[in-house]
Formats: structure tokens, sequence, C-alpha cells
């Protein structure tokens, strides 16, 4: 319901706001400054992977941009709520707006004066709060002796295999990060970096599962002693939810099908074995072993008919 009067009422009581601070823009300004920071959150917030959910591992400097495109926006409405004397309190936030004289913002409409940003973060931040800051900066509580700084290996795939059989305790996974060769060696949770928005001409083949970074700062970082690799930094935080041994098992890094088993399994089908009896013989000799699932059998026989 929106009430229409040329002078705001008073919806706190005895205590009172300046509804209407000075706009140094028209309405039209207005409109097209609404426009244009929509768009800009729409091209911030937006996850390239899945439309239904916006992003949340926002960098600071987008965290800043977001809360000044917010204001840019909530200002512009105000100024077009004053001109056609459209009073609601659920479109005016006087309350949101903490207005410093000294802080202005430039844009292609018009110059307005703004929040600051700490302003600005503080009072958005009931409405930020998302599952993954249930998760934020949680480490995880398994023996970490195996990966201590200081700790020598022989070689690079020593080192990354002390590190893999960590991070399956702890319920993720890892990646090679940076490097530079016989002088240092990053290995990293394989959530770390941010979704990275690839343009596809033909959108059928758009893929549609959901990307697994979350700027994870998961590390660690071995730098090469003579003929040692040394443990000189590391991380163990992580800013997304761990995974379970089975749940593990079933990602995608882990559900290969090792060479042997790939030959074994193309020779019985090719001497008419169905599928799942395949599988099912695996299961039964390797236990839990077999990380490959009936489906990912089924198509690497189907890629191998196909010639692929």
């Amino acid at each position: 319901m929106n009430w229409y009067s040329q002078s705001p009422p008073n919806w706190s009581g005895s205590e009172s706001y300046n509804l209407y601070p000075s706009f140094d823009m028209t309405s039209a300004q207005a409109l097209n400054s609404i426009i244009d920071n929509i768009n800009n959150l729409i091209s911030i917030l937006k996850d390239p992977s899945d439309n239904t959910t916006l992003r949340t591992d926002l960098s600071t400097p987008e965290y800043e941009k977001m809360s000044r495109h917010l204001s840019e926006a909530s200002r512009a409405l105000n100024k077009i709520a004053y001109d056609y004397k459209v009073i609601s309190p659920g479109l005016l936030t006087p309350s949101i707006l903490k207005l410093e004289d000294d802080i202005k913002i430039n844009t292609p409409q018009t110059t307005t004066l703004v929040s600051s940003f700490q302003d600005i973060k503080e009072e958005i931040k009931p409405f930020m709060k998302t599952k993954e800051h249930k998760y934020h900066n949680i480490e995880p509580k398994v023996d970490n002796e195996c990966i201590n700084i200081g700790n020598t290996f022989k070689t690079l795939e020593e080192a990354a295999d002390v590190f893999e059989e960590y991070a399956r305790k702890c319920g993720f996974n890892i990646c090679k990060g940076n490097s530079k060769r016989d002088v240092y060696q990053e290995f990293a949770c394989s959530a770390r970096g941010r979704v990275r928005v690839r343009k596809i001409s033909d959108q059928s083949k758009q893929r549609n599962r959901k990307s697994i970074k979350k700027m994870c700062k998961c590390h660690v970082i071995l730098r090469k002693k003579d003929d040692d690799w040394v443990i000189t930094t590391r991380k163990l935080n992580h800013t997304h939810e761990l995974l379970s041994i089975d749940e593990i098992k079933k990602t995608a890094k882990n559900r290969f099908i090792p060479d042997e088993f790939k030959l074994k399994a193309i020779e019985l089908h090719a001497k008419g074995e169905a599928p799942a009896k395949i599988q099912y013989e695996f299961e039964s000799e390797l236990g839990e072993r077999c990380t490959w699932s009936m489906k990912d059998l089924y198509n690497m026989l189907y890629r191998y008919k196909s010639g692929n």
C-alpha cells in the first residue's frame, strides 16, 4: 500500500527522519542511475554456473562496488519517490543511508553522496548471510603433523601423496597451484580460486554442473633446498563444507577407472557380458578401492564403442 502526501508522516513515533535529503539529479537521471546500478549488481553477483543463485565469494573490491551500487540505487529510488510523492516505509530507507558529505561517487548521470564502505557493510551484513558463511574459516580436526612446516620430502610426488592422504581424511581434494621449476611448488584445495566465466556461442554445450570454486585458501608451499623439498608455508582453513570419506570417493577427480580395469571391462563386454555384471565383479573384487560407479563404467564403454 502507498500513501500520497506533500509531507511524509512520522513512522517511528517520536523519532523523525529527514526522508528527503537534497538531490542534485532529475527523475529521468535517477531512473537511468537505477538501471545502470542494477545492471552492475547483476554483473557482480550473478553466478555464471547457476542462474538460480548469487555469488557469495566476493573479493573486497567487489564487495565495495556492490555496496556503492546499492547505495546509489537506493538514493535514486528515493528521488523518484520524492518527485512523485510516493511514500512507503518499504521503499524509503533513511536508516540505511548514513550520508557523509566528504564522500562522493561520480556516475555518468550524476554525482551523489553515498555512505562509506564500512557504514554500508555493517548495515547490510544481516542480508548477506548464506550457507558459505556457516563454513567460513574451518580448520579440520585431523592430525596434520605430516605436513608441518619444516617437513622435508625427497620428491614432489612424495609430498603430493602425503598432502593428498591428509586431504582425503579431511574431506577435500587437492590440485597443483603456483610453481616455478626447481624453486617452489604449491599444493592447494581444489576449491581454490573463483568461477571462470567461459563464453560459449552454442548455449546447448554450456555445462550445467555447478562450479566447486569457493575462494578457498587452504594450501601448502614447498621450496627446493639442496636435494630436498621443504614445506615453508601452510594454511589449513577452508571456506566451504568438507565431505565425508565416502563422498570424496564419489567426486569426479576420484571416479577414474584404471587402465587395467578399462581393458578388462572392454574385453568382458566384447564377450557379451552386461555392464552391470562387469561392475558387480569389480566391486566384489576391489571393495572400497572401486571408486567408479556403474554410470562411469557405462560411459567409458560407450566412448570406446563410439571410437572417442
